[in-house]
């Protein structure tokens, strides 16, 4: 389980039919400078009506996040960029693909950016 108290959370406007005026609202919680993808948002712009099975192929990428607003307490289930690759490739929803290419060419890099989330560079020392 993975809880935090407050949680940033970035929120994308993913345009299933390409058109600006018609979007839906992809939220995205930091933890620990981390993304993870909110499943009920992400399972519902997919068209999938059980956001348990949409995420089953993410097993072991799951989390229930905790957020605190306000005096109130909400528990959503999220995802990490693997799982949510995983379910998305598991999915037989026709936006799928779309959403997979979205996420991958605008969201995550917007995302690495504003995290200061850098590619994994090995630096070694050499010995003198």
């Amino acid at each position: 389980m993975v809880n935090s108290s407050p949680c940033e959370t970035y929120i994308f406007q993913f345009h299933p039919n390409g058109i600006p005026e018609e979007y839906a609202e992809i939220r995205v919680p930091i933890f620990e400078n981390r993304p993870y993808w909110r499943v009920d948002t992400v399972a519902k712009v997919l068209g999938h009506s059980d956001p348990d099975d949409f995420a089953a192929p993410a097993d072991g990428e799951r989390y229930q996040l905790m957020e605190f607003r306000g005096g109130n307490a909400q528990s959503f289930q999220v995802i990490t960029e693997k799982g949510l690759f995983q379910a998305l490739s598991k999915s037989d929803s026709p936006l799928a693909n779309n959403f997979k290419v979205w996420t991958k060419t605008k969201v995550v890099p917007k995302l690495r950016r504003r995290l200061g989330m850098a590619q994994k560079v090995t630096v070694t020392k050499e010995k003198d």
